[in-house]
Formats: C-alpha cells, structure tokens, sequence
C-alpha cells in the first residue's frame, strides 16, 4: 500500500486516516451506539480482554 503511488495516493491514504480517526471518535464518544465494536483492552502485560467501550470522558 505504502509503494503503490498510483492507486494509494497521498491524499487517498488522508482521506482513510481522516475516516478512521472519525469513527473511533464515534466509536469513543457513543455516537455510533448502533455499531458492535469491540476492542482489545489491556491492563498491564497480562491482562487482556475483548469488550465494548460503552463511554469514555476525557483522557479517563
């Protein structure tokens, strides 16, 4: 993706990063309450689920 300059143009690869940065915001922020989205959580080294981000406030 990274060296195929002609269908990957810069502004494509913009316009992905600009979507995806959009829907993790929904994602975080409960606008996108109809979506199923799970995440990969970590606490610490050893613990790591799979769950939903049901709200988050701030850095929090």
């Amino acid at each position: 993706m990274d060296t195929d300059v002609i269908t990957y143009t810069v502004e494509t690869l913009h316009q992905y990063k600009a979507n995806h940065y959009s829907q993790r915001k929904q994602a975080l922020t409960g606008a996108a309450a109809e979506r199923n989205v799970k995440y990969l959580i970590a606490f610490g080294p050893e613990i790591v689920a799979v769950s939903e981000i049901n709200y988050a406030q701030d850095d929090q």
